[in-house]
């Protein structure tokens, strides 16, 4: 590494020489920068062989063990070009069917466009800012802002956990007098002109279903979709229907709109003179690690397009963030991710850069993940606007998106399992059937949740049946391992459900009902 009076060098693949300004930033002095120590392998994976890449670890870890990496000195319109150009390529090469994008950067809307479109195979319904998407779990950041913290803590570790912001929705009418949807309207969406952001598909205006998005189920060899999420059961977000509303995650807006809450958030509570708190402490605590997480393997900690040094390092969970860390290019970060059946959603913020990012697919990769697409985009983006020399930006991504997938669900599973062709059935013997048979009800929320029951099929009595609320299907065992069976319904939509077989008899045998979480039979 070469500096002179402020100014770094570092080479392109080329061996050419740029120089980069380095500003030195401020460090939170709470966590360890972070540092990859896999760049060299990922930079021989690349083919960059020409480059002394022991030279160039070595000086990416003296950036990081100093005050951080040094700026290209970009202006905004090169990073808007830049970012522009990137995630145009990135999404036409990706299963992404259409993405809306929105970043702030120190109070100022910057980009709010969209990529792709709002239907697979149909290029004339074009994604833009003002289309409609489902956010999923992002919803949660808009239902915490309502929460105000105790004086003592009701626990002492973090679980993820959407039962729990349902009934934040519901503390919200006790304390507010008015439902969830209507306060967030009255209170936070109408002050802050988010006039396109609705509580569920099913209040969105009938002049503006053109410019709703459909979901859409990646599935390695092609799209499942595009599906309705006003009409289709593949899109059901709960096992009932109540106007489409579920505080975890039914909230509908468009890039636009959630510029406008990320200012917000950024601001710590007012947006262009608007103030929807009376301290901004209320918007401090909800961005303030609350409770550690356990740190990811490295491998996860990749493919999300982070940089974690798990030696000193600590990540936490905030009152409606997933992540609250020093992950995100040496710079203090929080960010909150949501999954529907046919979205996902992912956000990042820097606070001290005044910078948010927002980006919205309509495409979702259900139970088999195998690529992190927003996540690695959102942090790519991030890095153009924290003005990282490029250089260092694809040698990160390029370990990214190496990394290897999740397992998959069950062993032996594949994408085609969930979405094309018929599903690979293991025979159930009458009595193996019998001690599934019957009604099952949830551990942990059985006043929240339907009931789920399994029963004989009445049309071939060798087969069963799965029902839960308006979800129902057909029931293949598809593997047995060690005391643990894998079944599919395969339906509308194709849900894995997995039976624990130790134990068995009433009171015993557990269904898992993925993010309903352990069912009992009663």
């Amino acid at each position: 590494m070469v500096t002179d009076h402020g100014i770094s060098t570092i080479y392109n693949a080329d061996q050419t020489a740029v120089n980069y300004e380095f500003i030195p930033k401020p460090v939170d002095a709470r966590l360890v920068l972070p540092f990859s120590y896999q760049l060299n392998a990922y930079m021989h994976q690349q083919g960059h062989r020409s480059i002394n890449t022991h030279d160039l670890e070595h000086q990416i870890a003296e950036f990081y063990r100093g005050s951080g990496l040094p700026r290209a000195g970009r202006s905004m319109a090169q990073k808007v070009k830049e970012a522009n150009e990137f995630l145009t390529r990135e999404i036409a090469k990706s299963s992404l069917v259409g993405v809306g994008v929105s970043v702030v950067y120190d109070d100022s809307v910057v980009m709010a466009k969209g990529y792709g479109s709002l239907q697979a195979n149909d290029s004339s319904k074009a994604v833009t800012s003002e289309s409609l998407f489902q956010i999923a779990s992002v919803s949660k950041t808009m239902i915490a802002i309502g929460y105000l913290e105790p004086e003592a803590s009701l626990r002492e570790k973090y679980a993820y956990s959407n039962t729990n912001y349902v009934i934040l929705g519901q503390v919200i009418e006790g304390v507010s007098g008015q439902p969830w949807d209507r306060f967030l309207k009255e209170r936070v969406w109408q002050p802050l002109g988010m006039n396109r952001t609705f509580a569920s598909a099913e209040d969105v205006p009938s002049e503006l279903y053109d410019e709703l998005s459909s979901g859409h189920n990646d599935c390695v060899d092609g799209v499942t979709g595009p599906f309705d999420i006003l009409t289709s059961p593949q899109m059901q977000l709960t096992p009932s229907r109540k106007r489409g509303l579920f505080a975890a995650g039914s909230i509908v807006s468009t890039p636009s709109d959630m510029t406008a809450f990320m200012r917000l958030l950024l601001n710590k509570g007012s947006v262009d003179g608007v103030k929807l708190f009376k301290s901004a402490a209320t918007i401090g605590e909800m961005i303030r690690g609350k409770v550690p997480l356990g740190v990811p393997s490295e491998p996860f900690n990749a493919v999300m397009g982070f940089h974690v040094n798990l030696d000193g390092n600590t990540l936490a969970s905030g009152y409606g963030f997933d992540t609250v860390g020093q992950v995100m290019w040496g710079r203090a970060y929080f960010d909150k991710g949501g999954d529907s059946l046919g979205h996902e959603t992912r956000t990042g913020f820097v606070p001290a850069e005044r910078l948010g990012v927002t980006m919205i697919s309509n495409t979702e990769f259900f139970v088999f993940r195998r690529g992190f697409y927003l996540d690695q985009l959102r942090s790519y983006v991030m890095g153009i606007f924290l003005d990282v020399p490029k250089p260092i930006l694809e040698l990160e991504y390029s370990r990214w998106t190496r990394s290897l997938p999740l397992p998959p669900p069950f062993p032996g599973a594949t994408p085609k399992n969930f979405c094309f062709g018929p599903t690979p059935d293991i025979p159930l013997s009458a009595e193996q059937q019998d001690k599934l048979i019957g009604s099952y009800e949830s551990v942990v929320a059985p006043r929240f949740f339907p009931r789920a029951s399994i029963t004989r099929d009445s049309r071939d009595n060798t087969k069963l049946r799965y029902s839960f609320g308006v979800v129902t299907g057909t029931l293949s065992l598809v593997a047995k391992t060690d005391g643990l069976w894998s079944f599919l319904s395969v339906g509308p939509t194709t849900t894995p459900i997995s039976a624990t077989m130790s134990g068995q008899g009433a009171g015993h045998f557990e269904l898992d009902l993925d993010f309903a979480g352990a069912f009992r039979k009663v």
